[in-house]
């Protein structure tokens, strides 16, 4: 009895086949959320910096 293979009812590899097509998007996705937020919070340092600046001169 010979054992035929169907590729539509095939699922061995499925899940891999699956993460290597996501992980790429998944890891951009993660990276441009960690350096928007570092680049939001330098932004905040740099306004704050200024603006103390500005207070501190303002008051000589």
């Amino acid at each position: 009895m010979r054992r035929r293979f169907h590729l539509g009812s095939d699922t061995s590899g499925a899940a891999a086949a699956e993460m290597a097509l996501i992980l790429p998007l998944v890891l951009t996705m993660m990276f441009a959320t960690f350096e928007g937020a570092w680049y939001l919070v330098c932004e905040h340092r740099v306004i704050k910096g200024v603006r103390d600046a500005a207070r501190y001169a303002a008051r000589l």
